[in-house]
């Protein structure tokens, strides 16, 4: 089973679809952490997977206190969220990475509307509460939530890849 994955993944790993996938993460994880770091009080971790810093930007009460940000680690981010959309999109490569990048935007869409809506939980399925500190940085739940959305498309799309595949072999 490790075998097969492995197969499938290193067929993703060419210039293109690597290209896509880190193009893709970069936008995602660059709006993720503009969207994270806006609105929280004092000493508050920001970005995913990995927080790349800690800020106090409460722009709704008008304060722009002193921020951190760590380019190499939001670097970091966006090699690691690019490996997920790879991996996700591994049996289609480019067309599996752009459909899992836009499954992730649309969780992180998600997040944006019922934050807005001023909703008690945002995000599907790991709902984060917005009354309470939850364990993990409210950022990295909303990455995992983007991260599953984006296997679950890459899921559906090479299964339906393979299922065409097969179609059109026993056509032959």
């Amino acid at each position: 089973m490790s075998w097969r994955l492995w197969v499938e993944f290193r067929s993703a790993l060419r210039p293109v679809p690597i290209v896509l996938a880190l193009v893709l993460s970069f936008a995602l994880i660059g709006l993720l952490t503009i969207m994270s770091s806006f609105g929280h009080g004092p000493d508050y971790y920001y970005g995913a997977p990995v927080p790349v810093g800690t800020g106090d930007y409460d722009l709704l009460a008008g304060e722009l206190g002193p921020g951190t940000f760590s380019p190499l680690i939001f670097a970091l981010d966006v090699v690691l969220t690019a490996a997920v959309l790879l991996f996700a999109g591994r049996r289609t490569p480019s067309l599996g990475v752009l459909v899992a990048a836009v499954s992730a935007f649309g969780a992180l869409l998600l997040v944006f509307l019922m934050f807005f809506k001023n909703a008690d939980y945002v995000g599907f399925p790991i709902p984060v509460s917005m009354r309470s500190r939850p364990p993990l940085p409210e950022a990295v739940l909303v990455w995992i939530d983007m991260m599953i959305w984006a296997f679950a498309a890459g899921i559906i799309v090479g299964r339906r890849a393979s299922r065409t595949a097969a179609i059109g072999a026993g056509l032959r």
